[in-house]
């Protein structure tokens, strides 16, 4: 299971493309003239024929050019290939933006029309919350399967789901809850992954294989197992995302909650950009829980 913290991160060194492109159009042509002296005069006589017959080159005039040719293939395809990629993964980071703007708004407009003084209140702010999670898997295009909020209790010792999007059945009557409070032995192993990522305050991922005995398993030891086999032989997901909901309480910060999303697929959550996306989705989440406890409401 992975963990990560929010960092900046090093930038790309545009220096160190150019230096590898040099290098490998060395390479390349410290190769081509390698071939051309292994294979011997063979090769040389007989392309040299068929070039010379239509062009008039000589047999120098070739092996010069057929170098100089593999130079420019190599400076091409390692600038071309560089380029192609960035502006890939910047037409999907456009298209993240775009789709993180459209839920701000979204979110904006269902967070107006919330009453906060009414009775049901709650059942209004639950749709608002709703509406975040639905748009948080749709961002994957997809490949992200449910999602659902975990909050505190009363108590302030267990986490338990408040908020669900596109959650199975099984996993709804199971109700899992997660243990928060204060270091107890006989309660740790009820902490589970959410629990933990509440603790330390840290966006976790995972993934599921299957174990020996033919059961799913978790790489982390934290992972608590679902009851009554719901996994199944198709499990219910194969990688997971727990997200901590971070934000301000008077002058400190704390942490609200947990957002959890999972997905069908191994390597949903394990790009660097997809974490910065989690991240975002828990602010949302976080400025909706903060928006209720300045008109003195809970979640």
């Amino acid at each position: 299971m992975d963990a990560f913290v929010l960092s900046p991160g090093p930038r790309p060194n545009r220096q160190r493309k150019w230096l590898f492109a040099a290098i490998f159009s060395s390479l390349l042509a410290i190769a081509g003239e390698s071939i051309v002296n292994a294979f011997g005069n063979a090769i040389d006589e007989y392309v040299s024929g068929i070039i010379s017959s239509t062009t008039g080159f000589t047999g120098a005039h070739i092996v010069s050019w057929l170098i100089l040719c593999a130079i420019v293939f190599g400076v091409i395809l390692c600038v071309a290939v560089p380029v192609t990629i960035h502006i890939m993964n910047l037409h999907g980071a456009l298209h993240q933006a775009k789709n993180l703007l459209e839920s701000y708004g979204s979110m904006t407009r269902t967070l107006a029309s919330v009453n906060f003084s009414s009775r049901n209140y709650k059942e209004q702010i639950e749709k608002v919350l709703v509406e975040v999670l639905r748009d948080g898997v749709e961002s994957f295009d997809g490949s992200a399967g449910c999602a659902a909020i975990y909050l505190p209790d009363a108590t302030q010792s267990y986490l338990s789901c408040r908020v669900s999007y596109r959650m199975d059945e099984h996993r709804q009557r199971e109700n899992m809850r997660f243990y928060i409070g204060k270091y107890d032995e006989s309660k740790e192993e009820g902490v589970g992954v959410k629990g933990l990522t509440y603790r330390q305050r840290i966006l976790l991922t995972g993934h599921m294989s299957v174990g020996p005995d033919g059961s799913w398993q978790c790489e982390h030891e934290r992972y608590r197992k679902h009851k009554n086999g719901i996994m199944g032989k198709d499990p219910l997901y194969k990688s997971f995302a727990s997200v901590p909901i971070i934000g301000i309480d008077g002058d400190m910060s704390v942490c609200f909650g947990v957002v959890w999303l999972d997905s069908k697929h191994e390597k949903t959550f394990d790009s660097e950009k997809v974490k910065y996306v989690l991240l975002e989705l828990a602010r949302k989440i976080s400025c909706i829980i903060s928006m209720c406890k300045n008109h003195g409401r809970d979640v």
